[in-house]
């Protein structure tokens, strides 16, 4: 007998197939899965399961230790999922200190990146979804940022750890639509609504768009949009490429462009 996340995993898939993005890369290769509870990395997990091996997935949960027994909660939650769908399980839990929410997520990664070199995993998923996408343009083009092509659907790092983000072409929206309809638990965090942050500020005025646009899909247009902007900037990163000499060099004396600039900067 199926359990019950089972059905939702399958059900899950097979309602946003179309709409999930993965790397061509070996699916035998172990893939790790931050997930926390809430509803965006609970609907990642039902995807992933249906797609990966259950002996080639593990999911990572660090207890940030902020919300008291509720985040002791967030771990159960978690944790019985994992068990239920035969897939490893691994937790961190921070102890108690003051924090911002950058330590926190260094401490998150900390904590991701340690498990994943112990069992060898390179490829690590997370649940940004379209709307991340609309936030995290909207907050780079107020502090004119050049990288406006973010968060990016796969990701290199220097320590030959990987990013995937397979939800970008998701919207909360529909997540949430797909959870009440099914009947799917999650976990809510109550941070998420503390207009402390400058993301969660963004996200509430966000919420008024559909009035603002009327009838026009605005969030396709983001995720279009987004979908250009990086395949603009791994043009620029291509290109950036021919400015080194053969002794691994940087020569910055025939860049004619600004925005080549930039990635060579970053690449180097």
């Amino acid at each position: 007998m199926k359990s019950q996340w089972k059905i939702f995993s399958e059900k899950a898939i097979s309602n946003f197939r179309e709409k999930i993005k993965l790397p061509n890369i070996n699916m035998d290769e172990k893939f790790s899965l931050a997930c926390s509870g809430g509803i965006d990395s609970i609907f990642l997990l039902l995807i992933i399961s249906s797609i990966v091996d259950k002996n080639n997935l593990l999911i990572l949960h660090f207890n940030h230790n902020t919300r008291g027994i509720e985040t002791d909660k967030d771990e159960e939650f978690v944790r019985s999922i994992s068990n239920e769908l035969s897939i490893k399980f691994f937790s961190e839990k921070r102890k108690l200190c003051k924090y911002t929410e950058e330590s926190l997520r260094n401490d998150r990664y900390s904590f991701f990146n340690k498990i994943m070199k112990k069992v060898h995993s390179k490829y690590l998923l997370t649940a940004h979804h379209a709307n991340d996408i609309i936030e995290t343009i909207i907050m780079r083009l107020a502090r004119g940022s050049s990288e406006i092509a973010a968060p990016k659907f796969f990701q290199k790092f220097n320590d030959h750890h990987y990013r995937i983000r397979p939800l970008l072409q998701v919207t909360k929206k529909e997540i949430i639509h797909f959870f009440k309809k099914n009947n799917i638990p999650w976990r809510e965090d109550g941070s998420n609504l503390d207009q402390t942050y400058l993301r969660n500020r963004i996200r509430k005025t966000v919420k008024d768009y559909d009035q603002i646009f009327c009838d026009r899909n605005w969030e396709n247009g983001f995720i279009l949009s987004h979908r250009y902007l990086e395949e603009d900037s791994d043009c620029l990163d291509s290109l950036a490429k021919n400015y080194y000499t053969d002794d691994d060099v940087l020569d910055l004396n025939n860049v004619k462009y600004n925005a080549i600039i930039s990635p060579l900067i970053l690449a180097k």
